[in-house]
């Protein structure tokens, strides 16, 4: 390696060193163009020393982004995350050899030694952001959007222009910014809080890295792209109301993208279509943490040796009163609804599944539980798998320390099932258990 000098252009007014660094990251491509990296020479810009290019950032054009790809629809495979910034290339900045200065370095100090590598310096770089993930939210009834829904890219990583004097040959190159990935809301009417930035999907920023000492610039990362939002309800939402909600905002993306680039090529909103498909087709309802009332070590939940030890009641098509789940029913006599929709995810249309831990603190608000940490009233290790039956839970830990005092359910519905149609509505649900 030391002798070894082929590609190595020397700066002949630095000591003989190679000034040029690596290439800084390009941005994460998605409704646009990721942004380029910006590079900056490392010393004086005299010949024969070559700068790298500027990184181009990733292209959306190879996304095939159209009106059928802004739809976000999970059955097609397009609610996807954005991407990744590019990482900065690595490079041998100030790498020296043992040549005379000013007589482009190829007579080697002493004289009568071999030209040769004296002072090798390899420098690793910054890593490019990651791009935003992908979430879907689909709701019966409304979706109240009160907090925020983070899906942006993640910043493109930095070295440290100029290096600090302790760290003189610190010189990693800058990542470019990962894309903001894609949000898409379904439900028969969506509010999002009057605040900005409620929803984010916007594009990391550029890292800085190293660059011109002479003076201070620093290398740049690529921007990455913002992402998409999806908003499907009844009434379909005013993109020029909702915009004012999100980021990034119009007058961001002109800025960064010009006088032609419009929200539309990130927002878009259309009237909902619930589809019956798989996993648009899935929905489901958690109920809080129960606790009967009274003093008890434990709850013991009955089996089905007398009686059913849970069931409930539903409203089905065609049928004036609510018919039993579990026991008998006027829909198909000689057969419980359990029996004919069967238990198993995928081949149900309706599944209910049970929960149970032992809190060793009082429940101050049973629907908003921290289920680990310092907070939790849940003893550790005491809260269970999700399990069929309720006598499941009675010896599931298998140590009288975590046997249950809490429980709770959990009811899933699969449209994509035929005999979904039947169902209208869950009436009411019981459980057998007596504290103890």
């Amino acid at each position: 390696m030391k002798h070894d000098l082929s590609g190595l252009q020397v700066e002949v007014y630095q000591e003989c060193r190679y000034t040029a660094p690596g290439a800084p990251g390009g941005g994460g491509a998605y409704s646009f163009d990721g942004e380029k990296g910006d590079a900056q020479f490392g010393g004086l810009p005299t010949v024969p020393i070559t700068l790298v290019p500027d990184t181009a950032g990733g292209e959306s054009a190879d996304l095939a982004v159209d009106d059928t790809v802004r739809t976000l629809s999970p059955e097609l495979g397009l609610l996807r995350g954005g991407a990744g910034g590019g990482g900065g290339g690595a490079h041998l900045q100030r790498t020296q050899v043992n040549g005379l200065a000013l007589v482009n370095c190829n007579l080697p100090v002493p004289a009568g030694q071999p030209l040769k590598i004296v002072d090798y310096l390899a420098h690793s770089s910054a890593g490019g952001g990651a791009g935003g993930g992908a979430l879907q939210v689909a709701a019966g009834r409304r979706i109240l959007v009160g907090g925020i829904i983070d899906a942006s890219g993640g910043d493109g990583g930095s070295g440290s222009f100029p290096p600090d004097p302790q760290t003189p040959n610190d010189l990693a190159q800058a990542g470019g910014g990962g894309a903001g990935g894609s949000v898409l809301l379904q439900s028969s009417e969506i509010r999002i809080a009057p605040i900005p930035a409620r929803v984010i999907v916007s594009g990391g920023k550029g890292g800085e890295g190293t660059g011109n000492p002479f003076p201070v610039v620093p290398s740049t990362g690529g921007d990455g792209s913002p992402g998409f939002l999806r908003l499907e309800a009844e009434t379909a939402p005013l993109i020029a109301s909702e915009e004012t909600k999100v980021s990034p905002r119009e007058s961001e993306i002109r800025l960064q993208y010009g006088p032609s680039a419009e929200i539309e090529d990130v927002i878009s909103s259309v009237v909902w279509q619930p589809v019956t498909d798989v996993p648009s087709g899935w929905s489901g309802a958690e109920s809080c943490w129960i606790r009967p009332t009274g003093n008890f070590f434990k709850l013991v939940f009955a089996d089905d040796s007398n009686g059913p030890g849970w069931d409930m009641e539903l409203g089905i098509t065609g049928q004036a009163t609510p018919q039993s789940f579990r026991g008998p029913n006027d829909v198909f006599p000689g057969m419980t609804l359990e029996q004919v929709f069967g238990t198993d995810f995928g081949t149900s249309p309706i599944l209910v599944r049970f929960q149970s831990a032992r809190a060793v603190e009082t429940l101050v608000d049973p629907c908003s539980v921290p289920e680990s940490g310092p907070s939790s009233p849940l003893s550790t290790g005491s809260r269970t798998e999700w399990v069929r039956h309720p006598s499941l839970l009675n010896d599931f830990n298998g140590q009288e320390s975590l046997t249950p005092n809490v429980m709770r359910f959990l009811i899933l519905w699969d449209r994509s099932q035929v005999d979904f149609n039947l169902l209208e509505a869950v009436e009411s649900l019981t459980i057998r258990v007596r504290p103890d």
